[in-house]
Formats: structure tokens, sequence, C-alpha cells
């Protein structure tokens, strides 16, 4: 393998960071740090101009009269704009991503921008075009995203499982790691602040610390006072998450390999490219499912990537009717985890393996309801969009107190 570099260069041209990365692809993108665009729910007619000077800044062979804008749907935090350019032979497509108001506070964006970069040369993720103030530019996947309906439909979840059997199995956490440091160096001597969480439970640490009063958190903690950890005082929240975290991680942090977490694998995060013409799972080269948005990508556990998205089968709407009952003879979950194995051609996979995963699974299955809890308290009061952000901390939670009592119940 031969080395390679990524690189950031600014709007002169004139700074430039290296990463030495064991791959054979380069990847570069424009970086525009003083360019802001205000977050809005809805593109107007003074937001166009915004986007559009900074297409003309990313792609100078653009005209804006060729140029056409469509708000795309889908995320809770992020605007997200797919950006047209037609001329005589061809469209030309990009995506404009703003983020939300506050998001700097929960999400590492010097991670996402490295690991984009990584998993663009990987073959897993579109092209950055740029990176400025607020957001990212870059390229449009054809395709669509998935219901969370399809999440579970018996020709798609097959190769969703082989596809993130794919990501815990190639893509080197190191390699991350290492370019990250050395783009904080960068960041950090201008002027950028220095926050780094290494894994899921650093990055935990970190939320909880900055949790805020929550009514309905309070409420929940207070229904559940018999399993708590701490119960001292029901409305300081901190620490009765800190005590919950601790006592997480004593019992299964150790219990399943770390590895590169997409840490949000839901149904919107989840694209078809074109349409499944067998019920045989096909190779990894011909599978035509890819994942999208990298802002959670993270060390971790890889039972947790694989709850966290076994969880997302209920939807927004947290309809628990649609989770898969985690046990050892369940068909279809025992189908999913030998789909998850077929990733590693050089693997065989036997019963026992299917089994070992399951437990793991099932050990990790109330960590998505406390990671999404705690997130979502962040977000209601920070977030300017239009959610509930409130309710789905506690329905979100209450997933970890019921995981807590049957974990407790069967000890």
């Amino acid at each position: 393998m031969t080395s390679s570099v990524y690189c950031l260069v600014s709007s002169k041209g004139l700074e430039m960071i290296q990463a030495e990365q064991s791959l054979q692809l380069q990847a570069s993108a424009l970086y525009l740090p003083k360019i802001m665009i205000s977050f809005q729910h809805e593109i107007k007619s003074e937001s166009d101009k915004q986007f559009l000077d900074l297409l003309e800044r990313v792609f100078p062979e653009w005209k804006k009269s060729k140029i056409e804008l469509q708000q795309l749907t889908g995320g809770i935090t992020n605007m997200l704009l797919l950006a047209t350019c037609a001329s005589r032979f061809k469209k030309e497509h990009a995506l404009i991503r703003t983020y939300g108001k506050g998001t700097d506070m929960i999400i590492d964006r010097d991670r996402e921008f490295v690991s984009q970069l990584l998993l663009n040369n990987l073959g897993l993720a579109p092209q950055i075009f740029s990176r400025f103030g607020n957001g990212l530019v870059y390229g449009y996947l054809e395709g669509r995203s998935l219901t969370p309906e399809e999440l579970s439909d018996p020709t798609l979840y097959p190769l969703i499982a082989q596809r993130l059997g794919q990501w815990h199995n190639i893509i080197d956490k190191d390699e991350i790691e290492n370019a990250l440091v050395k783009l904080k160096s960068f960041t950090n001597a201008h002027g950028a602040s220095q926050k780094f969480s290494a894994d899921i439970w650093q990055l935990l640490e970190a939320w909880i610390n900055i949790l805020p009063p929550i009514k309905e958190l309070e409420k929940s903690c207070l229904d559940n006072k018999d399993i708590l950890q701490d119960t001292h005082d029901t409305s300081d929240l901190q620490a009765i998450f800190r005590k919950e975290l601790e006592w997480i991680k004593s019992q299964i942090s150790n219990k399943s390999p770390t590895v590169t977490c997409h840490c949000d694998l839901l149904s919107g995060n989840v694209i078809l490219r074109g349409t499944p013409t067998s019920s045989k799972l096909p190779t990894i080269e011909n599978n035509p499912i890819l994942f999208i948005d990298y802002e959670y990508v993270l060390p971790g556990p890889r039972a947790f990537d694989i709850a966290n998205h076994l969880i997302e089968w209920q939807g927004f709407e947290c309809d628990q009717s649609r989770i898969l009952d985690i046990s050892q003879d369940n068909p279809i979950l025992r189908s999913w985890v030998r789909s998850y194995f077929s990733a590693s051609a050089d693997k065989q996979v036997d019963e026992a393996d299917v089994s070992q995963l399951i437990d793991e699974i099932s050990l990790f299955f109330g960590l998505p309801g406390f990671y999404w809890g705690i997130w979502a308290g962040i977000q209601s009061k920070i977030s300017l969009i239009e959610f509930d952000y409130s309710e789905y901390c506690a329905l979100r939670l209450q997933e970890y107190w019921t995981w807590k009592r049957e974990y407790l119940t069967n000890l």
C-alpha cells in the first residue's frame, strides 16, 4: 500500500495540513472557515444568495443562473440542500449541509470531516468538496433513503447487515485517530477549540457534563428511583447519569470488540442504490446499500452499533412493536447476524459465532436509549428545530430503564 495525503486548503491556498494514511487515494477539500451560512428551517431568497455565493467559490465553473436549490428532509439537527447545476450535456449535483445551532457542543466536526475523507477513500462515502465555517459541501449519492418499515424488509435487512459488517471489518480506527490528532493540532493553532472524545464512553461523559435540567428527565429518574445507582437527589441529573454511566461501563464496556461505529444508522441514513435483483446475498462489491451522515462516527463496541441500528426499526415515533426480540431462537436475528458476518470473506462462520454476537447485542441493548436520551436532553435546550426533544428524551431513556430492570433480574 502506498502512503497518501489528505489536506485542507484554505481559501487563499496557503494553509495545508497533511497526515500520513495507508490509503491509495488522495482526498482534499477547499477550506473556507470564514464563510458562515445563516441557519434557517426553510430556504428563502436571502439565503439563496448565501448558498449560491458558496457554490461559486467551490465550483467556479458553475453558473449561478443554472443552479437550482432543493431543500431535503430527513434530519432533525441540520439543514440539507441539494444543489443541481444543469449544462447542455449533463446535470451535476452536490449537497450542502448547514449545521444546526449549538450542535458543535455535541458533535466533533473535525472528527466528522476526517472520518468522511477516510470513508471516501474506501469507497464508502461521497467526496467532500469543501468545508466551510458551519457546514460541508459534498457529493450526492444517487438512490433513496429507506423508511423505518423497510429496515426489517427481508430483502433489505441482510444487505444492511452485510454493509455494517464491512464497516466494522475494514475501517481502521487508528487511521482516523492519527489523522484527527494532526487536524486538531492545525485547528487549535488557528484558534479553534480542542475538543476530542476518543471513544463513545468519553463522548457520553462529555455530554453528561452539559446535560441541563429537564423536568421530563427528572420524572423519568423519579419513576425509576428503585434501580438508580445514585438516589441521593433525583433532580441532580448530571450526578445521576455519571453514576449510571460508571455502572454501565463496569458491566459491559469490555464485552464487545471496539470498532469504528457509525452510531446513527436510522432509516434516513441508509441509502438504497437501485433495486435488489435477487433474494441471494450478493458479494460486498455488488451490495446496493450505502450509509450516509457521519457526524457521530466514533470508536465503540460493535454490539452497540448493531443494537443502535436494530432499535431504529421503531422509527422516530418509538413504536417498540417493530423492534426485534433479541433472543437466540429468533430466526430473523440469526439471519441478520449471519449476513453481518458474510462481509468477511476469509471467515467461516458457525452457529457458535452467531450465538456469541447475539449475546453481545443483548448486553448492549440498553445503551442506545441511554445515549440518545442524553443527546435529546441537550438538544431540548439548544435546538431551534421544531421537534419535541424533551418527550423524545424521556422515551429513549425508558428503553434504558427497561433493559436495566431485565438485566438486574437476570444477574
